[in-house]
Order: C-alpha cells, then structure tokens, then sequence
C-alpha cells in the first residue's frame, strides 16, 4: 500500500497545527492553580481570588512584581508566602477571626510570612498563625506556630504547618 504525497503533508499539517493549538491554549500558571486549588476566581491580572460569603479575600499571587522588594507586601496586608524567606506564591488578607487555609487553595503551603498590617490598635495588629492535628479542630489539637505584631512583623522561615491564621479585629 502506498501513502499519497497529499496524505503525508495533510498528517504533518494536522499535527503541526494540533502542536500550535497546545501551546497557544495551554493554562498559564494562574489557570493551572485554580485548577488544583478549587474555589477560587481569575483576576485580569492573574490573581485568584478566594472568598467565601461574607468573608475578607485571600488573594494569591503566583510571581513577584518586576522590582518589588522583599518581603512584597503592601501596607495594610498580612502576607504568607509559599517558599522561606518570602519566596512566592504568596498570599494576602486583611481578614478578622480564624481564616481556614485549607477552604482558600493555600494548605499546606506556608512557609514564611509578614505582617504590614497598622500597629493601631496593638490587638488588631497581632497575627497568630495556627496548625491543627486531626478534624474538627479542639484545644486539644491545636498549636500555635507564631505570633506576628508590631515588633516582630516578620516569620522568615517556617517548618511547622500552618493551618490557621487568627487576628482580632473587634
């Protein structure tokens, strides 16, 4: 049996163009971690965005912005970043009360973290960053990772799991 000339360029043409169409089509990070991290929604600038009703948004940011100094974290934020010494994804909050990681697409990912967060009032200022061993969460299971405020705004580095953060807005 003999393969037409026609059939062999229509064969290499269907797979260059099937080549093409993966690499234009292909999910940029952003898609590929609202894909893996469900419950999110894609921001124009390439942020997911978590929220649940009522709640504060815990944005993440895959990429650190071109010059942004480190640790990037804007004045206001509570920032928690996926890599030691603030290496990003890196993820932002402004939320009161408990903030459960785990609904937001960022367990078990801490790994080091920075507060900018106003030094006024001193409680609403403090962080407290939690990691719970077994379901439902119980004193009996929960331990504290660390306190950030005023004097210590910063967690470079972090081995322990960060399930929970806390701050008390009222």
């Amino acid at each position: 049996m003999r393969i037409s000339a026609a059939a062999v360029t229509s064969v290499v043409a269907a797979t260059i163009i099937a080549a093409a169409t993966c690499l234009l089509w292909s999910p940029s990070a952003a898609q590929r971690w609202a894909q893996t991290h469900p419950g999110g929604h894609l921001t124009p600038g390439g942020e997911i965005v978590y929220t649940s009703s009522g709640t504060t948004p815990f944005t993440v940011t895959l990429t650190k912005p071109a010059g942004a100094a480190s640790p990037a974290c804007l004045p206001g934020w509570l920032c928690v970043y996926a890599r030691p010494q603030f290496g990003y994804p890196r993820g932002r909050t402004r939320a009161c009360g408990y903030l459960n990681l785990t609904r937001r697409g960022w367990f078990p990912h801490i790994q080091s973290a920075h507060t900018t967060l106003p030094a006024q009032p001193p409680a609403q200022a403090e962080v407290r960053l939690f990691h719970v061993s077994g379901s439902p969460p119980a004193d009996s299971n929960v331990t504290q990772v660390a306190v950030l405020n005023p004097a210590s705004r910063s967690l470079p580095t972090t081995t322990t799991r960060v399930d929970y953060l806390y701050r008390r807005c009222s």
